[in-house]
């Protein structure tokens, strides 16, 4: 077309009529916006601004509304995107409005407008999230209270022993030579401990102090008792420790046999024995330091027949079998003013 011909003339004037109309309305839009516009800034700043934020998309709000101005203007003067979202003119063979570029600021808006699809998904997960956090103690709560009923209690930081370690009595005897012994660990504060036994009938295990004050150790007495009906062979006694909620078992090994004699302050208890042929007969030394020099080493010495037993240090046991019947008289060869009798009928 040419540039002197009328038409040309006609359309530029055309043209620039319809820019000085854009440009009076976008400046109208600016000075006193629609209530259509007012509604597209109150979303930028209570809905789209936070979404930018969180994106971290560099404009700021001046901008962002100058853009909404300029699109509410160019979509009140142009019809709809045609399908490539380029804005097409309403007079056939006019150029088109420029499309929006994915790169240019106008296109950073629009793509962060498109996070309003996830905004509902979004809002329905923080719904179901904080049904499930609400259920959670409604579900936990009642589950502790059951497992916690399950569970056994902590154990005791205690640890118990038994001295000595072979402990030994005969039916019908009552023997307190044994001790228990209570250590606490030192990298730990003491606490109030209490002690209970249990035995099998027949047997008793007698603590003499159930209740131990917070302290690091200490050594409790325990008198034990056989009737004399039981029969010889090992038993298991369980003491049962307590520590605040704390609890410990603990279990050791009493030895009943047929027949024992201790060795006690340089004398055999009991002096004389009686026992039926094939029975076997324990001896145990419970002296230690006898005086200022004398260790409190005893022996078993039946001179007699020629059998001796070796030097018993402190608790330590000895024992023989009689198969033949008689009296058989003893003595300890390192004190031999201890003396004792086996008698043993056929």
């Amino acid at each position: 077309m040419d540039a002197d011909s009328p038409e040309f003339k006609e359309w530029a004037a055309k043209k620039m009529a319809e820019v000085l109309s854009l440009e009076e309305k976008q400046r109208l839009a600016e000075e006193s916006p629609p209530e259509e516009l007012r509604e597209i800034f109150r979303v930028l700043d209570y809905e789209v601004a936070p979404i930018l934020d969180a994106s971290g998309v560099p404009v700021g709000r001046e901008e962002l509304e100058k853009m909404f101005a300029e699109w509410y203007v160019r979509r009140k003067a142009l019809p709809p995107p045609d399908v490539q979202g380029g804005w097409e003119s309403a007079t056939a063979g006019q150029p088109a409005s420029p499309k929006r570029e994915p790169n240019s600021a106008e296109g950073r808006i629009f793509g962060a407008l498109s996070l309003d699809r996830f905004v509902g998904p979004l809002k329905r997960f923080l719904r179901f999230a904080g049904i499930i956090i609400m259920l959670i103690p409604i579900v936990l709560l009642p589950a502790y209270f059951l497992l916690s009923t399950q569970l056994p209690p902590p154990l005791a930081s205690g640890v118990m022993t038994l001295s000595p370690t072979v402990t030994l009595i005969a039916p019908g005897q009552t023997q307190n030579y044994s001790v228990l012994t209570l250590t606490l660990p030192s990298s730990k504060l003491s606490v109030a401990t209490t002690l209970a036994a249990s035995a099998p009938e027949g047997l008793s295990f007698e603590i003499s102090n159930s209740y131990v004050p917070p302290q690091e150790a200490t050594q409790i007495p325990v008198v034990v008792r056989a009737s004399p009906t039981l029969t010889p062979g090992p038993y298991k006694v369980t003491v049962k420790e307590t520590e605040g909620s704390s609890v410990r078992d603990q279990t050791f090994t009493i030895t009943v046999v047929s027949a024992l004699v201790v060795m006690e302050h340089l004398t055999f208890v009991p002096h004389t024995v009686d026992v039926a042929k094939g029975t076997t007969v324990y001896w145990m030394n419970l002296d230690s330091t006898i005086g200022c020099c004398d260790p409190g080493i005893h022996n078993v010495d039946f001179t007699s027949t020629g059998v001796l037993s070796p030097n018993l240090k402190t608790y330590n046991t000895w024992s023989f079998k009689f198969e033949n019947a008689g009296d058989f008289y003893y003595i300890c060869s390192i004190h031999p003013f201890m003396t004792g009798e086996v008698s043993v009928s056929a």
